[in-house]
């Protein structure tokens, strides 16, 4: 179960006991640790490189060892600008454990997206 924008904990204890994984997609350090708080099983941190949605201020190269640092040893995935194996490569250098590619995918033949909007 994925949360993004708010505070998971209600949640995060009735998902567990069905069985689910929780992960909390952050934008700053003070809501990473309010996501381990809740128990979250992993942290999203989301740079602002990100398409769609944002929660932060920091760049996904500067928050992801941030988040690290402070929440270990809870895994964080790298989310926000990545969008090839370099990226992935700086992500884990960094300590994240894995990494979200969103956006990049848009432009992929199997994406039914706008033609216009993948090519912009």
């Amino acid at each position: 179960m994925s949360f993004f924008w708010g505070d998971p904990t209600p949640y995060v204890e009735k998902a567990h006991k069905a069985g689910i994984k929780v992960c909390d997609q952050v934008g700053s350090v003070s809501a990473a640790k309010r996501a381990q708080q809740s128990g979250a099983d992993f942290i999203i941190a989301q740079g602002v490189e990100a398409g769609g949605h944002m929660a932060g201020t920091v760049s996904t190269m500067v928050l992801v060892p941030r988040v690290v640092d402070t929440v270990a040893p809870t895994p964080v995935v790298a989310a926000g600008g990545i969008a090839d194996g370099r990226g992935l490569a700086a992500a884990l250098a960094l300590g994240a454990d894995a990494a979200v590619l969103g956006t990049r995918l848009l432009a992929t033949t199997e994406s039914n997206a706008h033609e216009i909007y993948k090519r912009k």
